[in-house]
């Protein structure tokens, strides 16, 4: 619609009574536009035309159900409305159109939208088909929420396009027609947003809604993130639209109003697969149930729409990274350090931290294969694993941390029978382990384990982001040790092919110019040729990190967490176990790393222990209390901690 028409239609005198109400149309757009601005005009058409201008149902019933509104626009006298009423081949009695269209006051704020009041008659008339829209909470004369599929009355109706053949017969032309339909389904959408919805089974549905479809986002501010790509906005959605499944699935975030959500759209590139494999990854990952779920992102909806595939999430400001890094973002309550008498296994943050290894052994282990005739167990790497991917909220049950960003992330349904090759989608170098300098395939059969090998990706960079939790965790300078880092947490190996090639072209130049002539350089280029192969040849069969450890300054940590925890034996005991299992987790033979599902047992394990020995006692003591190990005269026996239990000398 052309507002600068409809804005002096509103102002003209002599017109039909809808003019007196365009005005209200107009307070109820949204998103607002400032009207006193010089480019307000081009700015509503601007956002009419893109999609992103609706209206508010709420604001628009509040107004046009009104008994005063409704028999200002029945009772209207100019040319069009009589004309229409009093059609003869269409002449209804009085009373049965007022009935009706009072029960529909969208509909007639639609039309007078269109600045074609007079056309209501003809609708029906002509008996065309309504469309019933969603009541919400808070609307008024309903203040129960129901849903499109069963309506309670007409009060939140709009009634569709007439077909072809009557249009063409009111309007005089089938390109007069075809015109109007155009603009009044577009307009049509505007009154009638998206109201998206959390299906009973809790799975992120995925839509396909038509590109004339408006989403009655709000506010919408470009966040600048470090996602994989796409761009994000922080954005409400309007309260009249938000359905209270919605509502519902934000607690664990937040109860406070405005509701915010972030939106992801990724621009749909034909020769781009990582944007459909988000969008499977995502409504797999909706399907893992409690515990594990906590400490993923939790996924709104999921859809496509305008060339774009959109993803909407609860919005979140702080990140993990923040909060290690002490940014202003993350609250300060947060950022707290362990405390002089508190055990790492106390921390929320570290709780959190077990609960990140919990998903993650979910998403690689119990994700459901959905295709009932495809058989084969689903295989799933996040790929870029990081303290920005992982963020931390505070809500009403306390501060979790969940997974997020799963634009690297790889799913696939791998038949045991059959060798298919899993490209690496190398992510964050500083928390990628050593295999992603190598060739970006890996090659399996689907064997259990080939398999677990092949997830041990994610599993490196969970070990690294647990060294930079303990690092802050037990106020050590997570700077310095980020700068000593200076990149990977290995260190990288040499070229040897390259080394050995360098070192022959030295060796060229050297005898061409102490033999003046290049008669023997046959013989020499032969040898080169099987030093190379034979080269070739052991690096083919050795692993590509082999002889290459993690660097110095990842190996200092070991001992300092060691140290921060020497002063209390079952905490010593405690971060003893982490840090073998941080070693295991960090190792560069992939196939000797440690596997996501026993990170999450050994962590388990470990807490079971230290949760067993009462604070501040010390286990040898407790074991001899235990056992009783004491002679007949009293005297307590001393015993061996073999690091399992605690064994009588008298017994060695």
């Amino acid at each position: 619609m052309e507002f600068y028409r409809l804005s002096t239609l509103s102002k003209s005198i002599k017109a039909c009574n809808s003019r007196l109400h365009i005005q209200h149309i107009l307070n109820a757009t949204y998103p607002r536009v400032d009207e006193a601005s010089d480019n307000c005009f081009a700015e509503y058409e601007r956002r009419e035309r893109e999609g992103g201008m609706f209206f508010s149902v709420h604001a628009l019933m509040s107004h046009f159900s009104q008994p005063s509104t409704l028999e200002q626009l029945l009772s209207c006298d100019c040319d069009d409305c009589i004309d229409a009423r009093n059609l003869t081949d269409y002449k209804l009695p009085v009373t049965d159109f007022t009935n009706d269209l009072r029960q529909e006051p969208l509909f007639l704020a639609l039309m007078v939208y269109l600045g074609k009041l007079h056309y209501i008659y003809y609708w029906i008339k002509w008996g065309v088909y309504r469309t019933s829209l969603p009541c919400l909470h808070g609307c008024p004369n309903n203040n129960r929420p129901r849903l499109r599929e069963c309506p309670k009355s007409n009060q939140h109706c709009l009634r569709r396009c007439p077909d072809d053949k009557d249009l063409e017969r009111l309007l005089g032309s089938r390109r007069a027609a075809s015109m109007f339909r155009t603009v009044y389904n577009r307009a049509f959408e505007m009154f009638s947003p998206v109201v998206l919805e959390i299906p009973e089974s809790k799975v992120c549905p995925y839509l396909e809604p038509h590109e004339l479809k408006r989403f009655p986002y709000l506010e919408e501010k470009p966040c600048i993130t470090e996602g994989s790509f796409g761009a994000m906005k922080k954005l409400k959605i309007m309260s009249d639209y938000l359905h209270p499944t919605m509502r519902d699935r934000m607690k664990p975030y937040s109860t406070k109003e405005p509701l915010l959500f972030a939106l992801k759209s990724v621009k749909i590139v034909p020769e781009a697969p990582l944007m459909n494999m988000e969008r499977d990854v995502l409504s797999m990952v909706s399907r893992i149930n409690d515990p594990a779920s906590k400490n993923i992102i939790t996924v709104m909806a999921c859809y496509r729409w305008k060339e774009s595939m959109h993803f909407l999430f609860p919005f979140v400001e702080a990140d993990l990274s923040d909060l290690l890094c002490n940014n202003n973002r993350c609250p300060s309550h947060l950022r707290e350090k362990l405390k002089a008498h508190e055990a790492l296994p106390d921390h929320w943050l570290w709780q959190q931290i077990e609960g990140v290894s919990r998903a993650l052994s979910a998403f690689h282990n119990q994700m459901v294969n959905p295709f009932k005739d495809v058989r084969g167990k689903v295989i799933a790497l996040h790929f870029d694993l990081k303290p920005a991917n992982i963020l931390v909220t505070d809500g009403p049950d306390g501060a979790t941390l969940k997974i997020t960003d799963f634009g690297q992330s790889i799913i696939q349904i791998m038949d045991d029978d059959k060798e298919i090759s899993v490209p690496h989608n190398t992510g964050d170098p500083r928390y990628s382990p050593p295999e992603s300098q190598a060739p970006s395939q890996h090659s399996t059969r689907g064997s259990e384990d080939d398999l677990r090998v092949l997830l041990n990706y994610d599993v490196w960079s969970l070990g690294c982001i647990m060294i930079e939790v303990l690092t802050h965790l037990l106020d050590k300078d997570l700077a310095k040790f980020q700068k000593a880092l200076a990149g990977s947490f290995f260190i990288k190996p040499t070229n040897l092919k390259q080394s050995i090639q360098d070192s022959f072209e030295r060796f060229e130049q050297a005898f061409q110019y102490e033999n003046g002539q290049a008669e023997n350089m046959k013989d020499i280029s032969g040898l080169k040729q099987r030093i190379k192969d034979s080269i070739e040849q052991f690096e083919q069969k050795a692993e590509y990190m082999k002889g290459v450890g993690l660097k110095p300054c990842v190996k200092d940590k070991f001992e300092q967490f060691e140290q921060a925890s020497k002063h209390n034996r079952a905490q010593a005991e405690y971060m003893s176990k982490v840090i073998r299992l941080l070693q295991d987790m960090l190792h560069h033979d992939k196939n000797k790393r440690e596997h996501s599902s026993t990170v999450t047992q050994k962590l388990t394990e470990a807490r079971a222990k230290f949760e067993a020995v009462p604070h501040g006692e010390e286990p040898l003591d407790l074991a001899v209390e235990k056992n009783g190990f004491r002679d007949q005269k009293g005297f307590r026996q001393l015993g061996w901690d073999n690091g399992t239990s605690i064994v009588s000398f008298s017994q060695m």
